[in-house]
């Protein structure tokens, strides 16, 4: 018997696709970008904490603008 989401999505399938993603992700980190030399390990760590400090935030400004105010789950900008 198989599952299935509300949407149609076969849930095997779903499970399949992210089981390689995962596999990808390490391979990528393992093998294949893998730092040879400290500053190899440097420039991994700068780019890590530019993704994770940096561009999430500014990503979630650009989503969630400083000016705007959620009232009762509606969006109501200010005008000043």
């Amino acid at each position: 018997m198989r599952m299935e989401l509300g949407f149609g999505f076969d849930v095997i399938f779903i499970l399949i696709v992210v089981q390689a993603e995962i596999y990808e992700s390490i391979k990528k980190c393992l093998v294949d970008e893998r730092p040879r030399e400290f500053a190899d390990c440097v420039s991994w760590a700068r780019i890590q904490f530019q993704e994770n400090y940096h561009n999430t935030i500014q990503q979630l400004l650009f989503n969630f603008p400083p000016d705007q105010v959620w009232l009762n789950y509606h969006l109501h900008l200010k005008f000043t």
